[in-house]
């Protein structure tokens, strides 16, 4: 796989947001709103074209 395009603080957040499982908790620990947290995993959906860590109730 290669990485063209994908700026190593994505990979942080990423890091971050597979570890915690939770957006806002991932937030918290990045010291960055949800919202931005948010945007940054759309970025790497769209990146990976994956719904990374979709929300899967019932």
């Amino acid at each position: 796989m290669r990485f063209n395009r994908l700026a190593l603080n994505l990979l942080v957040a990423l890091d971050a947001l597979l570890e915690e499982r939770i957006i806002t908790r991932a937030a918290e620990r990045l010291s960055l709103s949800q919202s931005a947290t948010g945007g940054i995993l759309a970025r790497l959906r769209e990146y990976f074209d994956d719904e990374l860590l979709e929300n899967r109730l019932g």
